[in-house]
């Protein structure tokens, strides 16, 4: 037996199952008062527990779509309208910005910002940011080349001394049977 009902102000639908054979064996093995008595007791328990779970996935699933509807007006509202900019101490400066504005002139800032040869704040004698970022990424990279041509001349080394003594020896090795 199915039953679907909507509800109104959810509006998700609630699909309830009982399966028949195990009520009917849960219900002859428990034994009953009167005819029927026990029955309703189990149908009623079963419907609760599932109704339960229904009801609590569809009232988090309202919750959590409501709250995204709301959210993202409020973050489109504050991403697209302007905004106070303010001195240290919190006064008006009298200038109106976007947030959008105010992050690209942040992360200019940031960009921009003298640093130290390890990447910490340096205001004095520093370099900017993106200057270290892009020294740092052409030494790692100059690094990394470096390494790889050693490794392979190193190789090309190892065989041409191998080459050399073997001849030489298989020279020498000739020059001695040979005499």
């Amino acid at each position: 037996m199915a039953v679907q009902e909507t509800s109104e102000h959810i509006n998700a639908p609630v699909t309830i199952t009982i399966d028949v054979d195990q009520l009917l064996r849960a219900w002859s093995s428990q034994g009953y008062d009167e005819p029927g008595e026990r029955l309703i007791d189990l149908i009623s328990g079963t419907l609760a527990r599932q109704l339960k779970g229904d009801v609590q996935k569809a009232v988090v699933e309202a919750v959590t779509r409501e709250a995204q509807q709301q959210v993202g007006a409020i973050v489109t509202e504050v991403i697209e309208g302007t905004i106070q900019t303010t001195n240290g101490f919190g006064e008006s400066t009298g200038k109106t910005t976007t947030l959008r504005e105010r992050i690209v002139a942040e992360a200019t800032e940031q960009l921009k910002r003298k640093v130290n040869g390890r990447g910490e704040l340096d205001r004095h004698s520093g370099v900017p940011y993106i200057e270290h970022v892009a020294r740092q990424a052409a030494k790692d990279a100059l690094n990394n080349e470096l390494k790889q041509a050693i490794a392979q001349a190193v190789t090309d080394v190892k065989a041409s001394v191998t080459q050399l003594v073997t001849a030489e020896l298989g020279a020498r090795i000739t020059a001695a049977v040979i005499r």
